[in-house]
């Protein structure tokens, strides 16, 4: 059994509930600036077909209460975007939310993990986004992770990555830190296995993936990589 990431007991139905007010309007605007510095769109748009009513397949791992999912959903057009969450999955008031606002979406069941991502078949995925979620795994996790990502992915498909990223003992510590005050229901000993950004990009290499672009931006004291990959017809 895959396991989740372990969570301070400050009541998960607030968590999950919680979806008006100023937490969720920080959480919009995190998704819309997630979403832009990621290029996805630009990225996807030439994957809509308006003649055929079709767009885009896009699974977003980590999507919390849907607002990365909303973001993609209603600026892309016929767009099926799938959101997988453990903590976050499709609340009622998420539910509302999102479907008004977007074209077609749904969340995977709450038992569904990246390691295992049962419900998705081969090669049926146009893209993935999968933003600051690796960094809070075992490493011991991503060949299966990854794994699961590469069967989903259309031969064509893209990986929209977001992560940290520490060139230093000391840059390590002020992310981490900053990490938690960030997500403040981690507990202190999950993992925050940062790398550098030639790190990630040997990464990826390794786990059949190309970089097509890197955008490095620096918003406050952390640095963050969002990457573009294309998956691999094999792994070198």
């Amino acid at each position: 059994m895959f396991e989740s990431p372990k969570r301070h007991d400050i009541g998960p139905s607030f968590l999950r509930e919680a979806t008006r007010g100023p937490f969720d309007k920080d959480l919009q605007r995190r998704s819309e600036w997630m979403v832009e510095q990621s290029e996805v769109l630009r990225y996807l748009f030439d994957r809509v077909n308006a003649k055929e009513g079709v767009g885009p397949t896009v699974l977003c791992a980590g999507a919390g209460k849907g607002h990365e999912m909303e973001e993609i959903g209603k600026k892309i057009a016929f767009a099926k975007v799938i959101g997988l969450d453990p903590h976050d999955f499709w609340a009622p008031p998420v539910k509302s939310r999102v479907s008004k606002e977007a074209w077609d979406t749904d969340y995977l069941p709450e038992s569904v993990r990246l390691e295992h991502l049962k419900g998705i078949p081969d090669a049926s995925v146009d893209a993935m986004t999968l933003y600051f979620v690796l960094h809070h795994m075992e490493p011991s996790r991503y060949d299966h992770v990854m794994g699961e990502i590469r069967r989903v992915l259309k031969d064509d498909g893209l990986l929209f990555v977001a992560e940290d990223f520490a060139d230093s003992e000391e840059e390590h510590a002020l992310v981490a830190k900053i990490d938690k005050q960030v997500n403040v229901e981690i507990l202190g000993d999950d993992p925050h296995n940062y790398k550098n950004l030639e790190g990630w990009k040997k990464f990826f290499s390794a786990q059949g993936f190309s970089v097509e672009h890197v955008n490095e931006v620096k918003p406050d004291k952390v640095r963050h990589a969002f990457m573009v990959l294309r998956k691999e017809k094999k792994i070198s």
